[in-house]
């Protein structure tokens, strides 16, 4: 177990947004709890009935509002979990054409037009300083992930995983949902739809730069939803890949559950979602327009920040890139000041990774670590650092 896991459970979690009928539902289904995340259960159940009330304010003001707004098609940032996805958003991010929703806004998906401004400054301080997986400053108005917000609203999300450690089939098929009953689909839709139409009211004339990793399994559904949407595709070396995601899943766990996690199967679900990760890319991309989708290496991006990003814009024929270089220039002596992770993967792992990704070292034409690592099963830093080392001036601002 991680020195994580064993501190003293902080009450503020991704479920701080539920109102009361979602919070009795996810009871319901009975996640495993234990006494050290007492304030955490009791700070949602006090919650969800304030939640409640504001949900029931705002939808009186806004509901018309929302109903009648028309989202334009977004552009989507997709790959894995610990592929570099948060660095790519916080640097498009800062092209003042997009808006990309925040800490605030997806954890309270049912009230922040009505509460962002007077209540957002209140509760801020309960928000956490640093992201619990790698200690990056964040805010309540930094860029977030839209997952949190589906979670929140429907409980349709495989981020029902950070309070079901080991129950994988109740929350699996909400990867690509391709499995699940229309009528869910339909729910999914209808509650990504109506959070896109709040975002847009909240920030009018912007084009929605979304960034979640769960969306890489949903490529197809998102074309049906915006069949003009464009797609950015971040890879990352998939030994890394791979040991920051058990390390992710020990800290999101634990800060986001109500029980000490509970590892067992964890190597397998990993590497199965990882490896599905790739399939599904692989599969939905090729009904996308030229112009639809453009991949990069988070190795290349770190070594050529503007140079990448220009291949994004010119790829996926985006104007006003010369804004987004404006932004940038500045800030890139303190980009290219970063710490190098060092990792230690079993050899007998850095092989199982191998055998199950090859197809993926072989198309990004990343090198197998199992001859160059040995017996010691170090891998080397690499040219480039991970992306929770790289800083970023504006990350606090929405665009």
């Amino acid at each position: 177990m991680s020195d994580r896991s064993e501190k003293k459970s902080q009450p503020f979690s991704m479920w701080q947004g539920l109102n009361l009928p979602n919070w009795l539902k996810m009871l319901a289904m009975r996640p495993p709890m234990d006494f050290r995340h007492t304030g955490r259960l009791l700070s949602i159940s006090a919650g969800c009935l304030s939640n409640s009330l504001f949900e029931l304010m705002d939808a009186a003001i806004y509901a018309r509002r929302v109903s009648r707004a028309e989202v334009p098609a977004p552009v989507f940032i997709i790959g894995h979990w610990r592929s570099g996805t948060t660095l790519l958003h916080n640097l498009l991010s800062e092209d003042p054409r997009f808006a990309c929703p925040n800490g605030y806004e997806v954890t309270f998906p049912g009230h922040f037009l009505l509460t962002q401004k007077l209540i957002g400054p209140m509760l801020a301080p309960l928000f956490p300083k640093t992201r619990p997986m790698d200690d990056v400053p964040v805010t309540p108005t930094s860029p977030q992930e839209d997952e949190v917000a589906l979670a929140v609203t429907s409980l349709i999300s495989p981020y029902l995983m950070t309070a079901f450690h080991t129950h994988d089939h109740l929350w699996h098929d909400y990867l690509e949902m391709r499995q699940v009953p229309e009528a869910v689909r339909e729910r999914w839709k209808s509650v990504f739809m109506w959070f896109l139409q709040r975002l847009t009211v909240n920030y009018p004339g912007k084009q929605l730069l979304l960034k979640s990793p769960t969306h890489t399994f949903r490529v197809a559904l998102l074309r049906e939803l915006f069949p003009d949407a464009k797609f950015v595709y971040i890879v990352r070396n998939p030994y890394r890949v791979y040991m920051s995601s058990m390390h992710l899943r020990r800290t999101i766990f634990s800060e986001n559950g109500f029980a000490v996690p509970n590892q067992t199967g964890w190597e397998e679900s990993v590497l199965g979602m990882l490896e599905l990760s790739f399939e599904t890319v692989a599969r939905d991309r090729q009904k996308l327009a030229p112009n639809q989708f453009h991949e990069l290496r988070l190795e290349d991006l770190e070594r050529d920040i503007l140079g990448e990003l220009k291949s994004v814009y010119d790829h996926l024929e985006l104007p006003g890139f010369e804004h987004l270089e404006a932004k940038i220039k500045p800030q890139l002596e303190t980009l290219q000041k970063h710490k190098k992770n060092e990792f230690k993967l079993d050899e007998a792992i850095q092989k199982r990774v191998y055998e199950r990704m090859r197809p993926v070292f072989e198309r990004y034409d990343y090198p197998s670590a199992v001859a160059a690592a040995g017996a010691s099963g170090t891998l080397p830093p690499g040219p480039v650092p991970a992306p929770n080392h790289l800083p970023l001036a504006g990350t606090a601002r929405v665009a």
